[in-house]
Parts: C-alpha cells; structure tokens; sequence
C-alpha cells in the first residue's frame, strides 16, 4: 500500500517508521498535547514513541513522522495498533480550554479537515474535559468515568483524545478542547438539506434528546449526548420540541423494521389510540411531525 502523507506537511523522520494496524475500520484521530511550548523541546522528549505528527497552532507548523497507513506509538500501549492517527499539539491540558478562536480554526484548517479527507475520520467527537469540569473519579486515572472500554474503542470512529483512551491509561490530555468550536471552523456550514432532525419532549418531562433519521422505508431516533447535541448546534442544527407520545412512540432500533430492509414504519395519530401505530411512508410520517411542533426559541 501506498505511503500517506499530509498535503502541507513537512517530514520529520525518527527511527521508528510506524507499524500495521489491527484493522482497518471506524477511523478515528487521537487528540494529545506535548505539555511544552515547542515542537523542538517535544520532538526530543517523544523520540521514542512518536505519533503520526505534532501541530503548533501558533505558527502553523506541522511535522508528519508516520504515514497514515501505518500506526503510530503515543498512545504507548495496546491502543496504538487501532485504527487511530495520533496528532500532539503543542502546549498543556490544563490551559487548552483557554485557546484563542485562532487556535480553533488553525485545528480546524490544518490537521481536522485533511484528516477528515485523507484518512476519513468522520465529523462526530467524544467531550474533551479538564479538571474544571469535576469529573469523579478523576480524569488523570484509570477509573475515570470518560474512558472508554476496549469494545467501544474498536466500535467507535470521530475524534477523542488521550483522556478517552482505555484503562490502565491514565492520561487526561489534550484537556478540555473545544472541539465545537474546531468543527465550525471546518469547511462550510451544512446546507438546510443537510441538517440532521433533532426532536425533544415539549413538556419538560426530560431534557433527552434524540436525532431523528428518515429513510423511504420509514424513521427511527437515536439518543444524542449533551456533547453531541453541542456539536450539532455549533454546525447550525436546531431542536424541535415534540409531543412526548410522538417521541416515545418512534422506534429506537432500526432492526425493527417489519420489511428487514430499513427501519421501522409508524404513524402518528394526533390522538393516541389503542390499536398499534399505522405503518406511513416517512415523508408523511415527517409531515404530522412539523405539523405539530415548535422551533425551540
């Protein structure tokens, strides 16, 4: 397979020159920071276990050290063979939550959309904490509640940082990034078209909400995090307030579709009644929906 190298991205080569992945699904970028102010003073101190490439936002400077194609080493553990692109950015956890919006779009620019086009890391992330947030047990052990497990690492693909990165892992960089503001930076807004339907109760009763996916063989919703929903809105998506029995009454589960094809018909009467959902085509189904809705204000 062909070496992948960053457009833009100078070379910097150390001995290790990067090792196979375990597999080669659900793409995802690790975020870490150096905890120095220089790309110098980090080159000398990772030597040993390299990551794909270190950024500076200040000066745009960036450094490649291991193609793409092949895992690199920061993690410095069994994480290091998934299907994972390891980016240090200059500078400390515990300040990064206080980056200027330069450093944003400077991520945004130069390391989150070329990854996005050249390894396929899609648009979605985990939420990046630092000790400001009161997380318990810590962030910086192994019992921290943010850390994934090993079949949610595999199963996962978007971005996180160190402080995801399973147990025993007990690093908590790249602190508290403000990936929302590092998406909206990247590219252009979505189009309307675009947008991705999210749907919440009307009567206070739960502040859940849940991404409405259509298909011509029907809808179902899938529960967003608070993360995610932030992330949504920085992109320009908007909450709409259902009927608790609408949003109740969709299916969460896409293999419950009758046809085994696609997702789960329903109806939603205006009133509801004792026999089962009707079974509608989505754009109907979408149709009730905004009929009886109200844009969050």
């Amino acid at each position: 397979m062909a070496e992948i190298w960053l457009p833009g991205w100078d070379r910097h080569l150390f001995n290790l020159r990067g090792k196979p992945y375990q597999y080669t699904r659900n793409p995802k970028g690790c975020l870490h920071t150096t905890e120095g102010g220089s790309i110098a003073g980090a080159l000398a101190a990772y030597a040993p276990y390299p990551p794909h490439g270190i950024y500076d936002w200040r000066d745009r400077k960036k450094l490649q050290h291991i193609p793409l194609n092949l895992a690199s080493y920061s993690a410095m553990d069994g994480n290091d063979d998934d299907y994972l692109v390891q980016i240090e950015l200059v500078g400390f956890a515990a300040e990064s939550r206080f980056w200027p919006d330069e450093a944003w779009r400077n991520i945004a620019e130069d390391v989150i959309k070329p990854l996005e086009d050249n390894f396929g890391i899609p648009r979605r992330a985990l939420g990046f904490k630092d000790g400001r947030d009161g997380i318990s047990p810590p962030l910086a052990t192994e019992d921290s509640p943010i850390r994934l497990s090993w079949d949610e690492l595999r199963d996962y693909s978007g971005w996180l940082g160190h402080q995801h990165l399973p147990a025993p892992d007990e690093h908590w960089d790249p602190g508290a990034v403000q990936i929302g503001k590092i998406f909206a930076y990247v590219g252009e807004p979505l189009e309307e078209d675009d947008m991705p339907m999210i749907i919440k109760k009307n009567d206070g009763s739960s502040p859940d909400c849940y991404v409405l996916t259509s298909t011509a063989d029907g809808c179902w919703k899938r529960k967003i995090s608070t993360q995610e929903l932030d992330l949504l809105r920085a992109c320009g998506a908007k909450v709409t307030e259902v009927n608790p029995w609408n949003v109740d009454n969709v299916p969460s589960n896409p293999a419950q579709s009758p046809t085994g094809k696609a997702v789960h018909n329903y109806g939603v009467p205006t009133v509801p009644g004792p026999n089962p959902p009707e079974y509608k085509p989505a754009h109907q189904v979408l149709a009730t929906i905004n009929q009886n809705t109200r844009p969050e204000t």
